[in-house]
């Protein structure tokens, strides 16, 4: 039969305990002392000032004398108890928040480490995902580039349906191709190794070369786009390559995410004083309240339960962004399920050309 524990060590053991604790705990123990120090000032100071007026001496027998005469010294002898009790919780209320500073201090430099990594893990990914990329593409061009001559006849004659099955293969080529390309640019973007060529340029031909490139595949769907400037557009410092390649991708995503009846879109442009305004606006699907907070987060792809599946990284958008903060400027993003989507474009007219 297993032996009941003596009681009377057990309480020992646990007044030791405590004690150890006591004496273990820095603000606690300084400031309980401290308390007492403080507290017997004042019984003190009470007990000389009755000997002084009833002209005694300071001896034990006198002091006992006033105590038994005068029971309100009782209450004054209390003082260091209250205040030994009240500096002992001060002291143990500090000791928790000093405790929980260190742990705040512990998980802090934790989350540092860990975002450390994290950012480490990233620059991995990124520079995997550009040699990858590179090693992909070229392969791709040398395929693309015999491709496009036997579809032409260059290395001999074709009949319809081996043409049209090059046409294919040329299609996908250049989709995984402009799949890698947007691959590389956001990864360069992410390292900050994109290269920007800033000069002066016509806005007006900037965009004239985007709509004559999208008219032949907005005409085969049966849309339409237009092209409305101000008067005092003239020209403006940017990189013409990086800002056409920021409104094919909206457009892109104007015809990907279209609607039922006709695509319409919309180019407005305007200039003041800080900024060259491209507007883009379509009659398109809409992008809902939640889906914009997320628009132009990486490989992020709009809810597609709405509309049928598009192809794509998810990157345009983000690349997008990257191309306007490289311009120092801003985007505003309007919205309307069902009614359309507008995209304000913010360009810095302070620009210095090279």
């Amino acid at each position: 039969m297993k032996a009941k524990p003596d009681s009377t060590k057990t309480g020992q053991i646990h007044l030791i305990k405590s004690t150890k604790h006591w004496f273990t705990q820095k603000f606690s123990r300084s400031y309980t002392l401290y308390g007492i120090t403080f507290g017997l000032f004042f019984p003190i100071l009470a007990t000389s000032i009755d000997l002084y007026i009833n002209d005694l001496s300071f001896t034990m027998e006198n002091i006992i004398q006033l105590q038994l005469m005068n029971p309100a010294h009782w209450l004054v002898d209390m003082i260091p108890l209250i205040f030994a009790v009240s500096y002992y919780f001060i002291g143990v209320r500090s000791d928790e928040l000093n405790s929980e500073r260190k742990l705040v201090l512990k998980r802090t430099k934790e989350l540092e480490e860990a975002y450390r990594k994290l950012k480490k893990l990233d620059r991995h990914k990124d520079n995997f995902l550009s040699n990858v990329s590179h090693e992909l593409r070229t392969p791709l061009t040398s395929i693309k580039s015999y491709v496009q001559m036997l579809d032409k006849g260059i290395l001999g004659k074709i009949n319809g349906e081996q043409k049209e099955g090059l046409d294919i293969i040329l299609h996908s080529t250049n989709h995984l191709i402009e799949l890698i390309n947007d691959l590389l640019d956001s990864s360069r973007y992410e390292a900050g190794k994109a290269k920007l060529n800033f000069e002066e340029s016509d806005v007006e031909e900037v965009l004239g070369d985007v709509i004559k490139e999208f008219t032949p595949t907005l005409k085969d769907i049966g849309g339409d786009i237009n092209l409305t400037m101000e008067d005092n557009i003239g020209s403006v410092v940017l990189d013409q390559i990086k800002i056409l390649q920021l409104i094919r991708n909206i457009i892109n995503n104007s015809i990907k995410y279209r609607s039922e009846s006709d695509l319409k879109i919309d180019i407005n442009v305007s200039r003041d004083e800080q900024y060259l305004k491209i507007q883009l606006r379509d009659n398109g699907i809409g992008i809902s309240e939640e889906n914009r907070k997320h628009l132009f987060d990486k490989f992020y792809q709009v809810d597609q339960s709405l509309t049928k599946k598009v192809e794509g990284t998810g990157l345009g958008l983000s690349i997008v962004l990257q191309i306007i903060k490289a311009h120092k400027g801003k985007i505003e993003v309007n919205s309307k399920l069902g009614v359309y989507t507008e995209f304000n474009l913010f360009i810095s007219t302070s620009l210095k050309g090279v």
